[in-house]
């Protein structure tokens, strides 16, 4: 059976996923883990982290010996979760040098505002994202729950707006991009 097909009954079966509440359909993959190793081999300075979207804080497992770790969800994961709804514009307050972002940023529905929080706060941001140029499917995005559909050149574009600058991206990487930016701030 073609992957399109496939795609296309997944999708009939599951429907639009983005207009329920990431509660009902959340799960974690172990594979996940191979993606925040990688990603967190763009450490480099920093030493106080805020791990967005922090789920099984997988990430505390890869950070350098001493670094400060603030998971961040929206339930409790453990006693220490600082819990906020990206989508209800919630972000702490905290003075921080990476905010990382791991599989997290398909389910916003406003990524800028995020990038926005995050300049505020944090000397850098790593991230991943699956863009459009990896996966153009819509209606199968929106089975997984995926709340935008940008470019590459989206966050190219309004990371600079905001005052980032580029610093290292790994392009479809297990299917989605790794980025780092830097607070032009900070430079």
């Amino acid at each position: 059976m073609p992957f399109a097909l496939l795609r296309h009954l997944y999708t009939w079966i599951h429907g639009d996923r983005a207009a329920k509440p990431w509660s009902d359909f959340e799960y974690f993959d172990d594979k996940w883990k191979r993606r925040i190793k990688r990603m967190s081999g763009m450490i480099e300075n920093e030493t106080s982290f805020l791990d967005i979207g922090c789920g099984k804080m997988w990430l505390k497992e890869f950070l350098p010996q001493g670094g400060v770790y603030h998971g961040c969800d929206y339930t409790r994961r453990d006693e220490t979760t600082i819990i906020c709804d990206f989508n209800k514009k919630e972000f702490p307050s905290l003075s921080i040098d990476c905010c990382f972002a791991s599989g997290v940023i398909e389910y916003l529905d406003d990524p800028r505002w995020l990038f926005d929080q995050a300049f505020r706060s944090a000397r850098s941001l790593i991230f991943s994202y699956c863009p459009l140029e990896i996966q153009p499917d819509l209606p199968y995005r929106k089975s997984l729950g995926w709340r935008n559909h940008v470019s590459r050149e989206y966050f190219f574009d309004t990371a600079k707006s905001i005052g980032y600058n580029r610093q290292t991206e790994l392009l479809n990487f297990d299917g989605c991009d790794l980025y780092k930016f830097k607070n032009g701030n900070f430079l």
